[in-house]
C-alpha cells in the first residue's frame, strides 16, 4: 500500500490500483535520467532544489536520501515488494524491517510503470558500481569513473577545453596529469573520440552477436546456479544452531551445579570460537552468493541491450554504453581499450 501523499508520481486510482500523475512522473523520470547521466543523488537534489521543483511532501529542499529512495523503489517500474516490514507487536502496532524473518512477495506488473524496467535495473547496477568505487566517483558525466589511465591506473576527469576560434569542447585527462607539478604524460581525450570509438567497438560486438549471446547465456546460467552455495550455507547454519544449543546447555549445567570455573570458561570460549568461525563462514558465503547474483544481473542487462540491437549502431547511445561498458583503458598512444561487461576487450 502506497503512502500517496508522500509518494511522488502516483495517486490512488478509482479501482485501488496506483494511477500515474504525469506532472510528478516527469520529475521521477528526470531523476533517473540525471542519475544515469552521471549526477550523484546529492547533485540531483541540489539541481531540483535550484529549479524550485517541489519534493514528494510538498517541501522546497530536496535531500540526497530522498533521491536515493526514489531511485531504488521498485514501484516505479510497476512492481511491488510486499512485506518489507512486519508487525512484531499487534497491541502496540510496532513494526520491524523484514530481514528474512517472514516471507516477502514480489509482484511484477502490479500497476502502471513510470520507469522502464530495463532502465530501473540499469539504475540498480549503477548504484552498486558507484558504491564499490566510493569517494573516487566524481558524479559529473556518464563517463565518470569509467576511463582509466593505462600508465598510472588513475581515473580520468573532465574539463572544458578552449579551442582557438572553435569555441569550447569537453576533454578528459588523467587526474595525476597536473598533480604536484608532475605530468602523467597521458594525452587528453575528447568526448567525441570516446563516443565515436565506442560506436565502432560495440558494432564489433553486434556483428558477432549470436556467438556473444550464446557465451553470455552459459556464464549467466553458471552464475545463477547457487544450489551448491545454498547447501553449504545451510550446513554451516545447522552447525551454528548445534553450537548455540551446546552453549545454552553448558550455561544451564553451570547454573544448576557450579562447575570448575576455569574449565567452564575454557569450554565456553571454545564453543564461542567455533560459533564465530561458523557465523563468519556463513557471511562469507552469503556475500559470495550475492556477488554472483549481481554479476548475473549485470550480464543480463548486457545481453538484453545487445539482443535488442538488430542493426549496427550509428550514433552514441547512453543506455547502450551504461549496459555494456565496464571500463575504458586509455593508452599513451591514444588508443582506447573498451572492457565490456561480458569480459571481452576491444581496442580502438
Amino acid at each position: 500500500m502506497l503512502a500517496y501523499k508522500r509518494f511522488l508520481g502516483y495517486k490512488k486510482g478509482t479501482d485501488g490500483i496506483p494511477e500515474i500523475v504525469e506532472e510528478e512522473a516527469k520529475t521521477v523520470r528526470e531523476i533517473y535520467d540525471l542519475f544515469l547521466s552521471g549526477l550523484t543523488p546529492a547533485g540531483i537534489a541540489k539541481q531540483l532544489t535550484s529549479d524550485n521543483v517541489p519534493t514528494p511532501g510538498g517541501g522546497e529542499v530536496w535531500r540526497a536520501s530522498t533521491i536515493l529512495s526514489i531511485l531504488q523503489n521498485e514501484k516505479y517500474k510497476g512492481s511491488a515488494l510486499l512485506q518489507k516490514k512486519f508487525t512484531t507487536d499487534f497491541l502496540t502496532k510496532k513494526q520491524k524491517i523484514n530481514e528474512g524473518e517472514v516471507p516477502q512477495y514480489y509482484i511484477e506488473n502490479s500497476h502502471p510503470a513510470i520507469i522502464d524496467p530495463q532502465i530501473w535495473e540499469l539504475t540498480q547496477i549503477e548504484i552498486d558500481r558507484r558504491r564499490a568505487i566510493g569517494k573516487a566517483y566524481s558524479g559529473n558525466s556518464v563517463f565518470s569513473a569509467r576511463l582509466v589511465c593505462g600508465e598510472c591506473g588513475s581515473l580520468f576527469t573532465k574539463r572544458a577545453w578552449q579551442n582557438k576560434g572553435n569555441g569550447t569542447k569537453v576533454v578528459w585527462f588523467c587526474k595525476h596529469k597536473y598533480k604536484n607539478g608532475k605530468s602523467c604524460d597521458m594525452p587528453l581525450i575528447s568526448e567525441e573520440t570516446i563516443q565515436a570509438r565506442f560506436v565502432d567497438a560495440i558494432n564489433e560486438i553486434i556483428d558477432g552477436r549470436e556467438t556473444v549471446l550464446e557465451s553470455c547465456r552459459k556464464i549467466y546460467d553458471e552464475l545463477m546456479d547457487t544450489a551448491a552455495l545454498d547447501k553449504e550455507i545451510e550446513e554451516h547454519l545447522k552447525e551454528c544452531k548445534i553450537i548455540s544449543e551446546l552453549i545454552k546447555r553448558l550455561i544451564g549445567e553451570n547454573a544448576a551445579v557450579p562447575m570448575n570455573q576455569d574449565e567452564y570458561l575454557r569450554s565456553y570460549s571454545a564453543y564461542e570460537s567455533r560459533f564465530n568461525a561458523e557465523t563468519a563462514k556463513v557471511e562469507e558465503l552469503k556475500a559470495l552468493r550475492e556477488s554472483r547474483l549481481k554479476r548475473a544481473e549485470t550480464l543480463s542487462a548486457f545481453m538484453f541491450e545487445v539482443h535488442e540491437q538488430d542493426r549496427f549502431v550509428e550514433t552514441f547511445n547512453k543506455k547502450l554504453w551504461l549496459a555494456t561498458v565496464d571500463t575504458v583503458i586509455v593508452s599513451r598512444d591514444g588508443k582506447l581499450t573498451y572492457k565490456f561487461k561480458n569480459g571481452k576487450e576491444i581496442t580502438k
